[in-house]
């Protein structure tokens, strides 16, 4: 993920929240890993992946957006095959810095962790 680093560069009017994450596939015939598919995301600080039935998800800690503000969406991608992941549903969440997957007496939960504020969520999975 592209975390933000409270570093010199902060100082920058010139660095960007906003990038692309890159997805990377490993390769077998040639021992190395490959770009697969590049992801905007803001200030990204995290990213889990997880399983619910059938599907493969992932969804990305967003943090910060462009010096705008803490205030954005963390978005949940599913994976889609041939169109590789999608994006299927943006979480309000703010200065997001992480997601934990985790299932309890059959049901599947997400948690994301605040790093600025007193409020986490728990949010329960529901499939149709």
């Amino acid at each position: 993920a592209n975390a933000f680093n409270h570093g010199p560069h902060a100082m920058d009017s010139s660095y960007r929240y906003s990038i692309n994450s890159t997805i990377y596939r490993l390769n077998i015939h040639k021992q190395r890993f490959e770009e697969f598919q590049n992801i905007l995301t803001h200030s990204a600080t995290d990213w889990e992946s997880f399983r619910v039935g059938r599907d493969n998800y992932l969804v990305v800690a967003n943090s910060y957006d462009d010096g705008e503000s803490n205030n954005v969406d963390s978005v949940v991608y599913r994976w889609q095959g041939v169109e590789k992941f999608k994006p299927v549903h943006n979480i309000p969440t703010s200065s997001c810095a992480d997601w934990e997957f985790f299932q309890m007496h059959g049901e599947s939960y997400l948690v994301y962790a605040n790093a600025k504020g007193r409020v986490s969520k728990v949010l329960r999975i529901r499939t149709y």
